[in-house]
């Protein structure tokens, strides 16, 4: 698990050394020595300069890309099948988030393993996913393959999502909000979850929940009526 705030993460009384070494000593069982050796070696993994000497350091010493490659380092220390990563590039300008990325598709091309990516940010999916699930009020309303999805929406809040993020190659005065307000933790609204919100919303909407069906060729779909909703 990479997770969101680094500095929340990680331990302040501790060096990030350490931090990484007990994480391989507690599931390994092999001595300090190895430990930190191995600790060591992530740490240059993930690119951190001069990481011998920065073993001992504290995570108030590192700047937050630093801190999230810390968190990286401590998260591919077993060999994982699968990371986790929760908004990992937050709070960081716009080219250490690439750098981030960037290490991220290293390793995941080096160690086999899948990146599950959780984000609110449409082009970082775009340019890291393979293929891309919208959630709403905690249910995938559309799984699809990345360009697909992009391409062809076929759900209504994937279609809101997308026309109110800003293009280069369009015309940036005309975005479109998402009208309404998402739901509160509380009680759901009965049907889909999405109707209060829908601008195609009809008499099944508000009363019956759908059921995330397949949508050939390679989608999946809640939404009673996603073929009419995409146009196809």
């Amino acid at each position: 698990m990479i997770f969101q705030d680094a500095l929340s993460a990680l331990n302040p009384t501790l060096t990030v050394g350490f931090q990484i070494a007990e994480t391989i000593r507690a599931h390994e069982g092999v001595g300090r020595r190895e430990a930190r050796a191995r600790a060591v070696e992530l740490m240059a993994r993930v690119r951190i300069p001069d990481p011998a000497r920065r073993y001992r350091d504290h995570p108030h010493q590192f700047s937050g890309g630093m801190r999230q490659r810390i968190m990286i380092a401590m998260a591919v220390a077993l060999s994982p099948d699968v990371l986790v990563a929760d908004e990992p590039t937050t709070a960081l300008d716009v080219t250490v988030q690439a750098q981030i990325m960037e290490l991220l598709a290293d390793l995941r091309e080096e160690t086999g393993s899948a990146l599950l990516l959780i984000t609110h940010d449409l082009g970082l999916a775009a340019g890291t996913a393979d293929r891309v699930a919208i959630m709403y009020a905690g249910r995938i309303l559309e799984q699809a393959p990345v360009q697909e999805l992009y391409d062809r929406p076929a759900h209504p809040y994937t279609r809101g999502l997308l026309a109110a993020v800003p293009r280069l190659d369009g015309d940036t005065d005309a975005l479109t909000p998402i009208p309404g307000t998402p739901p509160g933790p509380g009680p759901q609204p009965a049907g889909c979850t999405f109707h209060p919100r829908c601008p195609d919303v009809r008499e099944p909407c508000a009363t019956q929940a759908p059921m995330l069906l397949p949508d050939p060729p390679a989608r999946l779909v809640a939404c009673h009526y996603p073929l009419e909703v995409s146009g196809v």
